[in-house]
């Protein structure tokens, strides 16, 4: 079983449907970095079952569609396609009749994934079937990734037993033991829960049986029950009966009289018109008699009007002229105020101004000494973190020098107690020990005095060099060699076959050698520490400098904000001084033209007075002949309206 062809749409960056093939069974992907040669590999991993988007290089499922750039637009979906070549027949027999298997899913942005075998939607579970014991899989050992070699290595037995079986082909078989397994239980499970319903009824039989016998009964008396209530319904439908043929004859007498009072009515009805016909005549009739009355009464009052308006034309020219004159002096009045505010408003606005020009003047000698506290400031951050920086290294320094002395007092503690029982097996064996030593050396010394001589012996005969004593010309050489490695191996026994006495002097002396830098190392701290003190005391010295400068740096920033509101209200009186001076400016204005009007109506009264010296007569008789016909109106109004009373009374009886 080979693969044999991918395709891709739409899956990381193979936006557009790609087809790659695979000949032979050896085939290398080449290209430089994110071209996808990896996106490859997941993509295969992908339809095989991979579920977690962590294997795949991503943070969800949905990091699989192609995303977008600012070329292409983002897509709705993935899918990949795998194609195997089966011509072997390595599957099971119900995929042995496929030549070729394809295998693929698809991916939407709304979480759906759907798998395809053959064309055939299926079920993940499907996929994975169809792949047991081939060495396929999601994360089978066929998928050789960075980092998988170091995890064979280090994986544990149960996870090294997984490849073995998936290598063997077994696997396969173990997942359907498992899944068999698993069916047994869920078998065996229901079995049980059947058992605990089997007794559950038999235990409630009994009850149901009462039950049973109970419905019986209570059908039996239900249909007794029904066959009572109907004799009841039957009684009582004979009484309905009787009662139904007594309200027919009431209804009868009582639809005779209807009859009856119909006739009454429309007789009245008829009567009632008349009445009615006659009201609305008498009511036309008064209404002509009052629209002429009202007619009257407004000629009335327009005569009136005119009359009252020629005596009053007089006096009210006289008004006029006196209101002029009062206009006059009163605008007079209210220039000259207006007049001495402008004055007071310029005084104003030339003081807030002199007392602006020395805020800022005060507001730049401020920011200057701001900088200045700043900059102190800011040298002073510089200092402390060059101070910090050295009393951080004495610390250090402090800390190492502690550290030395603990590790020197442990070696000389060690040093003392090796000392101490070297001293008390020194009696003891003082005696042998030199006695063995000696007897080693002398012997060493001995074997090597008897290699010397040989050597010479060999030197004395002169021995030819030709072929037959070649053997016996190589020994002089041979014994050298032996002579010089003897001579290193005794050197070294010298050195390994010291006297006691020898190793308790060398201990003595790494103690007064550890003692000296034990003192050499007290003296260091000592000083360490008298400059950690003083550290402490110019950090203290520094920390009160900063609370100076932080205090100077405040005071300024204080005067400075204000400066800054005494800047702002300068500013917003002097815009309201010259607000409200425009304000007065606008007002003399409007007075001189007020006053300019004024004296063109005084004139147009003067001039345009044209006031009748008496009441016209023939005003009065009209007047007088118009109030005896509204009196004659009012006397026919009247009457009318008592016809037309009279006929609603009528109507209403």
């Amino acid at each position: 079983m080979r693969l044999t062809k991918i395709k891709l749409a739409g899956f990381k960056t193979f936006v557009d449907p790609t087809i790659l093939t695979f000949p032979s069974n050896l085939t290398g992907v080449i290209g430089p970095n994110g071209c996808g040669k990896s996106n490859i590999i997941d993509a295969i991993r992908w339809v095989m079952g991979e579920a977690s988007a962590k294997n795949l290089r991503g943070d969800s499922m949905e990091d699989v569609i192609f995303s977008g750039s600012s070329a292409r637009a983002p897509v709705g979906k993935a899918n990949v396609e795998l194609f195997f070549d089966n011509s072997m027949n390595m599957l099971d027999l119900k995929f042995a009749k496929y030549n070729e298997i394809v295998i693929r899913r698809e991916v939407a942005r709304d979480g759906v994934s759907n798998y395809y075998l053959n064309n055939t939607r299926c079920r993940r579970k499907d996929i994975r079937e169809v792949f047991l014991g081939t060495g396929l899989g999601p994360r089978s050992y066929a998928i050789i990734e960075q980092g998988m070699i170091s995890r064979l290595v280090e994986s544990k037995p149960d996870e090294i037993r997984t490849y073995l079986e998936e290598a063997a082909g077994i696997s396969k078989y173990k997942e359907k033991r498992r899944e068999t397994e698993l069916r047994l239980k869920h078998t065996k499970e229901n079995l049980s829960r059947l058992k605990d319903i089997m007794k559950e009824i038999n235990s409630q039989l009994g009850k149901l049986e009462r039950q049973a016998r109970e419905a019986e009964g209570y059908k039996e008396h239900k249909s007794k029950e029904r066959k009572l209530k109907l004799d009841i319904i039957a009684l009582k439908w004979k009484g309905y009966d009787t009662e139904i043929t007594k309200i027919e004859k009431e209804v009868s007498a009582a639809s005779t009289n209807q009859e009856k009072c119909k006739a009454d009515l429309s007789n009245k009805d008829k009567l009632i018109e008349e009445e009615r016909e006659k009201r609305t005549s008498e009511e036309e009739t008064a209404n002509e008699i009052q629209s002429e009355y009202y007619r009257i009464g407004s000629e009335i009052a327009k005569c009136e009007s005119d009359i009252e308006h020629t005596q009053e034309t007089e006096t009210s020219r006289k008004l006029s002229l006196d209101e002029i004159e009062l206009s006059f002096n009163e605008i007079d009045k209210l220039q000259k105020d207006d007049k001495d505010k402008d004055e007071e408003l310029s005084d104003s606005i030339n003081k807030k101004d002199e007392e602006l020009h020395q805020a800022n003047k005060k507001t730049k000698e401020l920011t200057l000494k701001k900088s200045e506290s700043s900059f102190a400031l800011q040298n002073w951050q510089t200092t402390y973190n060059e101070f910090l920086s050295k009393q951080s290294e004495a610390i250090k320094k402090h800390d190492i020098e502690k550290t030395k002395i603990g590790s020197y007092q442990k070696s000389a503690e060690a040093l003392s107690k090796r000392l101490k029982i070297l001293e008390s097996d020194v009696i003891h064996d003082k005696n042998k020990e030199l006695d063995s030593k000696s007897t080693i050396l002398n012997d060493a010394s001995s074997i090597k005095e008897k290699l010397s001589a040989v050597l010479i012996d060999f030197d004395r005969l002169k021995i030819p060099s030709d072929g037959k004593n070649m053997a016996l010309s190589k020994i002089p050489k041979t014994i050298g060699i032996i002579v010089e490695r003897f001579q290193q191996l005794f050197n070294q026994i010298k050195l390994l076959v010291r006297s006691q006495q020898d190793e308790i002097n060398d201990i003595k002396n790494k103690i007064n050698d550890y003692n000296k830098l034990l003192k050499q190392s007290d003296q260091n701290l000592e000083e360490f520490q008298r400059q950690i003190k003083d550290d402490e005391k110019h950090k203290l010295k520094l920390e009160k400098e900063k609370i100076d400068l932080k205090q100077m740096t405040d005071k300024i920033i204080w005067e400075f904000d204000e400066t800054l509101g005494l800047q702002n209200q300068l500013n917003i009186s002097i815009s309201t001084l010259k607000a409200e001076q425009s304000s007065l400016k606008s007002n003399l204005q409007r007075y001189i033209e007020e006053r300019n009007t004024i004296e063109t109506r005084k004139k147009k009264i003067i001039m345009d007075v044209n006031i009748p010296k008496t009441m016209s007569s023939e005003m009065q008789d009209k007047l007088k002949d118009l109030l005896n016909k509204k009196q004659e109106k009012e006397t026919e109004l009247s009457e009318a309206r008592n016809k037309v009373s009279q006929c609603d009374e009528n109507i209403q009886n």
